[in-house]
């Protein structure tokens, strides 16, 4: 290996060792926001000095809407994204891992860019978990009903994804790794035949 290439592999590892410690800083920070985040939807309305108000999908449900129907259909969005958004993290974080231990074209890590665009592809369960919540909730006739009264409605703080550009990054990370994955194995090849 050149000096050249040397440098360059240890720079590699120095900023991945310090993306895997910001992708673990920012799981636990994920974690601990979505359990406080869980808490006050499911605690909501409790004090009745205070009206809670609860947004969801373009809806807001305000004093006695709140139900806890409402409560629960909004928390399971709730852990559903931050769940994937927490998968997500972590095969970043191992990704990143690999990369500062100066392994780049393993199978492992292209094990873990596949993990990442199926992570990313999985963010459709989440926009298409709105679109039932929506009907459960009666939400559409919400929405209408506030546009049509001039009522500004707002989105809940993890929001939905458009589906169509989460399926197109997702299968795009995922054919990235293919690609990867047979430039890995022709390496392999070539390292045996010499």
């Amino acid at each position: 290996m050149s000096p050249e290439t040397e440098t360059r592999l240890a720079q590699v590892k120095k900023y991945s060792a310090s993306l895997t410690t910001v992708f673990l800083f920012a799981s636990l920070v994920l974690a601990f926001a979505g359990l406080i985040g869980l808490i006050i939807v499911l605690t909501a309305n409790e004090s009745q000095r205070i009206a809670s108000t609860i947004a969801f999908g373009g809806a807001s449900f305000t004093g006695e809407e709140i139900t806890w129907t409402v409560k629960i259909v909004v928390a399971i969005g709730m852990a559903l994204s931050v769940g994937i958004a927490l998968k997500l993290l972590h095969h970043l974080a191992a990704l990143f891992g690999h990369y500062a231990k100066g392994e780049i074209f393993t199978s492992e890590t292209v094990r873990q860019i596949r993990e990442i665009g199926i992570s990313v592809f999985l963010f459709v369960t989440v926009w298409l978990y709105g679109l039932l919540a929506h009907y459960v909730l009666g939400v559409p006739g919400a929405v209408r009903q506030a546009a049509e009264s001039g009522i500004e409605v707002r989105g809940w703080g993890v929001g939905l994804p458009e589906p169509l550009t989460v399926v197109l990054a997702g299968i795009m990370i995922i054919v990235v790794s293919w690609i990867m994955d047979v430039g890995r194995e022709l390496r392999e090849e070539q390292d045996l035949t010499v």
